[in-house]
């Protein structure tokens, strides 16, 4: 503000004295009624001062009027079997079941909760080693039924696959923004299921340069 209109809340201490120590004490739990009457009016003060200059807006403000309404949507995926099977893998020791004592018991939570993030995406996201599980030679058919099995893997992966090929042969001239917090299970989303299905598809992540993000988004 002082950049912008050098004066117009006096120098730096004064502000503090006038402005900003106030109304702190105002937000302050144990702050008397006195305080907090004195703490909205410094506010409504400093509003009505800089408002004359500055514009501000509310993301909801602007999202509200540029795009619809929106609606969420819980679906519930049940797991394949391999991710029934490494979840109890997993955490059998958190449940106390892996030797005496509970010996497991002190893993780590964290380390353990991301590893069941990437298990609830797939199993493959669990990989450790390094190695490509999708690089293997094989014909060109038997790569389609091949990602068919690493799809059937993850039950989230069948129905994300279910949705999308609802969407493509409802409203093909529709868009999807798929969004991950793991760059390796949208690796296995491209792979597995828009490569073997022939869907064109853009990506944006980490390793995206700068300079062309906004031509992706776009």
């Amino acid at each position: 503000v002082n950049f912008v209109c050098p004066g117009i809340l006096s120098d730096l201490s004064t502000f503090r004295r006038t402005y900003e120590r106030p109304i702190n004490a105002s937000n302050n739990k144990a702050a008397s009624s006195e305080q907090r009457a004195k703490g909205r009016s410094l506010s409504e003060a400093l509003e009505s001062i800089t408002s004359v200059f500055m514009l501000r807006r509310l993301q909801r403000d602007v999202l509200k009027k540029l795009l619809p309404p929106r609606s969420e949507i819980l679906l519930f995926c049940r797991p394949s079997e391999r991710q029934t099977a490494e979840y109890i893998s997993l955490t059998k020791g958190v449940r106390g079941d892996a030797g005496p004592g509970g010996a497991g018991v002190s893993a780590d939570a964290l380390t353990l909760l991301t590893k069941v993030r990437k298990l609830c995406s797939h199993p493959y996201l669990l990989n450790e080693n390094g190695e490509d599980p999708f690089a293997r030679k094989r014909s060109a058919n038997a790569e389609s039924d091949g990602n068919c099995e690493h799809v059937a893997l993850s039950g989230k992966l069948s129905v994300l696959e279910s949705l999308l090929s609802s969407i493509r042969s409802e409203a093909p001239g529709d868009k999807v923004v798929v969004i991950s917090n793991f760059t390796s299970a949208l690796s296995v989303i491209e792979q597995a299921v828009l490569q073997r299905r022939g869907w064109s598809s853009l990506r944006l992540d980490g390793a995206t340069e700068q300079n062309a993000r906004q031509s992706l988004v776009d």
